[in-house]
């Protein structure tokens, strides 16, 4: 949210991964995840489909 934030106030996105200590790419994905959902759209919903298997070695 920091970096959000700094985007906000004017920062670049470039400038605003590297003072919150995160990579220019995920932030990317977070404005567009927060400009089509708010706030709300930076929660990781868990997936749908089958589970995963876990993996027993014999």
């Amino acid at each position: 949210m920091l970096a959000l934030a700094l985007i906000l106030e004017g920062q670049n996105r470039t400038e605003a991964a590297r003072s919150a200590g995160m990579d220019r790419q995920t932030l990317r994905d977070w404005v567009h995840r927060y400009n089509e959902a708010g706030l709300d759209g930076l929660v990781n919903h868990p997936k749908t489909g089958a589970p995963p298997r876990k993996l027993t070695l014999s």
